[in-house]
């Protein structure tokens, strides 16, 4: 049974630097929990409990509580190229194509519809962050340390991203699973999450944003609001931006920290971002 840690114990005080990269104070001992939907896709129980959101270290990103009281899931791997394939009744639009890589290329508005398709959602930015760094809200899934073992960065843009798993389905990297179980939140591609960043004012070709979301995250002002692609598109020139997380194959190691955010239109093909579903039931 999960037990909550109460926010005073998880860190002294939230705008100080161990808000970030804390010390592990009492990480729940949590015994990961797997299903299987009706499409064949693994999904993690992610508990309720409370954590620190966002990094003093990214500046405008700084540390505020959110709590989540009722149980979600979430995708343990990254979607696959040969699960879209199967499931959507699409070609992949990756560059890198192997059947046990995660899908590249997408679309945040495809991301979405295939989501939809298993009855769940792109996970909010609040969803992923908790599930990547738990209630001590630690600056990367496998804890506080840098760990060039556990995560795919720092290639080559010809070389691409890497198999999430084997031919038996077990995970590739699994000393870098998150405190659920969730495999590849660091590294290998950046992952599309339901969130707005905000809305980018291209009339000038200049990147004018409106500050219409501003961080730290809020559940109730819109960001989560969904979209049509017809909706995107009357819009323009003001476009809509969504959020990615988690780092990709092409960064640093540094940059591979959960509280890292990264925006794109949702309509934009990126080659080293991916994603995976998130569902409450």
């Amino acid at each position: 049974m999960l037990l909550t840690i109460p926010p005073a114990t998880i860190t002294p005080d939230p705008f100080s630097f161990d808000a970030t990269l804390t010390k592990i104070a009492n990480l729940n001992s949590w015994e990961t929990m797997e299903i299987t939907d009706d499409f064949g896709m693994i999904l993690v129980q992610v508990p309720p409990g409370c954590f620190y959101m966002g990094s003093v270290a990214g500046g405008d990103d700084r540390p505020h509580q959110v709590c989540f009281s009722e149980t979600y899931w979430i995708d343990k791997f990254e979607v696959t190229n040969a699960q879209y394939k199967e499931i959507s009744g699409k070609e992949p639009p990756s560059e890198f194509s192997d059947d046990l890589n995660p899908v590249d290329s997408i679309t945040w508005f495809d991301a979405r519809d295939f989501c939809r398709l298993r009855g769940a959602n792109l996970p909010t930015e609040a969803e992923w962050e908790y599930a990547a760094r738990g209630p001590d809200s630690l600056a990367y899934p496998w804890g506080n340390e840098f760990d060039g073992t556990a995560g795919v960065y720092s290639r080559p843009s010809s070389m691409g991203h890497l198999p999430v798993m084997n031919t038996e389905g077990e995970p590739l990297r699994p000393n870098g699973a998150s405190w659920v179980g969730a495999i590849d939140m660091s590294g290998n591609v950046w992952e599309w999450t339901n969130s707005r960043f905000d809305d980018l004012d291209f009339s000038e070709e200049l990147y004018d944003f409106q500050g219409i979301y501003p961080y730290p995250y809020a559940t109730d002002d819109g960001r989560e609001s969904d979209e049509t692609i017809e909706e995107f598109e009357a819009r323009q020139p003001m476009y809509s931006t969504r959020v990615l997380r988690g780092g990709g194959f092409l960064d640093i190691g540094a940059d591979l920290q959960v509280a890292d955010r990264f925006w794109s239109s949702p309509s934009g093909q990126l080659g080293d971002s991916g994603f995976r579903c998130a569902r409450t039931n």
